[in-house]
């Protein structure tokens, strides 16, 4: 019961990001800050539970014992997390999610968006408000 708790894991990209700049960590922090007060979500930073992406890989991997795949998520308190992943080529640029139960790896759901790079923030925009309008299913998927 109660509103879903989400994390926003940092995003992969290429190193060197736009304009000198991480662009995989500006987009995590976009998502953050778009994400934050989101009715039927709690978000818990990110900083709280400082888990890699390459862990939670690992963790859903054959090597681990599916009884403990959930100490993740009792670790960090999140249900759901965030991961993704951005890509560049010329002045392209395509940002995805996956929505992925942290408990079972399950990916609940994926999102894409594409644009310019030389529009980045908007890029950036588009892809929280798809974020947010994927929240709304996912969490009845969640609490029904």
């Amino acid at each position: 019961t109660g509103p879903v708790r989400w994390s926003v894991l940092p995003f992969k990209g290429p190193s060197g990001g736009v304009d000198g700049s991480d662009l995989g960590a500006g987009l995590t922090e976009a998502l953050v800050t778009g994400l934050a007060g989101a009715p039927g979500i709690t978000l818990v930073e990110r900083g709280q539970i400082d888990v890699d992406i390459s862990e939670l890989d690992f963790q859903h991997s054959k090597y681990v014992d599916p009884q403990t795949r959930a100490t993740l998520g009792k670790i960090t308190g999140a249900e759901v997390a965030v991961i993704g992943a951005t890509s560049v080529a010329g002045d392209d640029v395509r940002l995805t999610a996956r929505f992925v139960d942290v408990t079972s790896g399950e990916v609940l759901s994926a999102v894409k968006v594409d644009g310019k790079r030389s529009a980045l923030f908007d890029l950036q925009d588009k892809l929280v408000d798809v974020v947010k309008g994927a929240l709304p299913p996912l969490t009845q998927r969640l609490r029904p």
